[in-house]
């Protein structure tokens, strides 16, 4: 059974989908709110924060999805195929913005804020501006989001355009941070893909998913 809310939501997202702005202001009722989100879409994984297909318009430019994280979960620094609207709807996140610059001919990361997001944040990220971020499930308990992208999440898998693990993160004040070998690796191997483990529903939030694995 549908969500009439969601459908309303889905609606008017297709025809706003030229103004992630007003998308993130139609899609802060939803967050925090009860009974449209189906149980099956709130499971998280063990082996890293999981994806659910709630959505894809029928023209394929608009995806919903809803991302689920346990405690501690992260994603490696990335910047994402379209632009994005991310609203907290359990739980909490912590998202550290960066800018990319050139320093001695090279390409490097810049920390360019931070906010901790709870149930009804909402924003809209818009490349090439705050289009770079990492997010941590920074919460005592499950955390789960809900995101809007202007791109077909269906047929590509993921969101994440590119990921930064190679780019040498310069301190805001003094100094300079450079990437731990073993954590360079690791988001090395997430190269191309947005998630561990994903889940698909392109109808509605009530259809049951059919589970698999990145």
């Amino acid at each position: 059974m549908a969500s009439r809310d969601f459908d309303d939501f889905t609606r008017h997202a297709v025809r706003l989908i030229d103004d992630p702005s007003a998308i993130a202001e139609r899609l802060r009722p939803l967050l925090g709110a009860d009974g449209w989100l189906a149980p099956e879409h709130q499971e998280g994984s063990e082996e890293g924060y999981r994806q659910h297909l709630l959505h894809v318009s029928p023209c394929r430019r608009l995806s919903v999805v809803a991302l689920v994280w346990l405690p501690g979960q992260s994603t490696p620094i990335h910047d994402h195929v379209s632009w994005c609207v991310v609203g907290v709807h359990r739980g909490e996140e912590r998202e550290t913005h960066y800018r990319e610059v050139v320093r001695d001919g090279r390409r490097r990361l810049v920390p360019d804020g931070e906010v901790v997001a709870r149930p009804g944040h909402v924003e809209a990220l818009v490349p090439p501006d705050s289009n770079i971020h990492v997010v941590t499930a920074s919460g005592a308990g499950k955390t789960i989001s809900i995101h809007v992208y202007g791109a077909d999440i269906e047929a590509r898998g993921t969101s994440i355009l590119r990921t930064f693990g190679e780019h040498e993160v310069l301190r805001p004040e003094h100094g300079r941070h450079r990437p731990d070998p073993s954590r360079r690796d690791a988001l090395r191997s997430l190269e191309g893909c947005a998630l561990p483990t994903r889940s698909r529903s392109t109808r509605s939030p009530r259809t049951r998913p059919t589970a698999t694995s990145s």
